[in-house]
């Protein structure tokens, strides 16, 4: 079974996706509303047209990942490890606490209605 097929099953089962290695992956228009990933490893994959609408990602790792052009509305994310991403999505409604998006790349976005604690933003062009 495919790591995107474990991912659908998990959500339509209402269970967490916890301690998945994800790196290097390509996600395209892909649809992962109310997902919760716990622990897992996102590193210098690609997020393109994604809906992840109320998904909640906690201590996941993100370096060198990319997140364009998805909706992200009352999303979470929780302790999270940003370093170096490319972040070009608008931000509304979201929830970022204790991430490290240091080193990284924000492009064209606004943010809207959210709520940023405790994250690390140095260096961020």
């Amino acid at each position: 079974m495919n790591s995107l097929q474990i991912i659908y099953d998990k959500i339509a089962s209402g269970q967490p996706i916890m301690d998945l290695t994800l790196t290097d992956q390509i996600f395209d228009a892909q649809a992962l509303v109310g997902a919760v990933f716990l622990n897992c490893n996102f590193g210098n994959s690609r997020f393109d047209q994604c809906d992840l609408t109320r998904v909640i990602f906690t201590q996941c790792d993100f370096t060198k990942a990319r997140i364009s052009g998805c909706v992200l509305h009352q999303s979470s994310f929780i302790q999270c490890d940003f370093k170096g991403a490319a972040w070009q999505s608008d931000i509304e409604m979201v929830t970022l606490s204790e991430c490290d998006f240091s080193g990284g790349h924000w492009q064209g976005i606004s943010i809207k209605s959210s709520t940023l604690n405790q994250c690390n933003f140095s260096a961020v062009t």
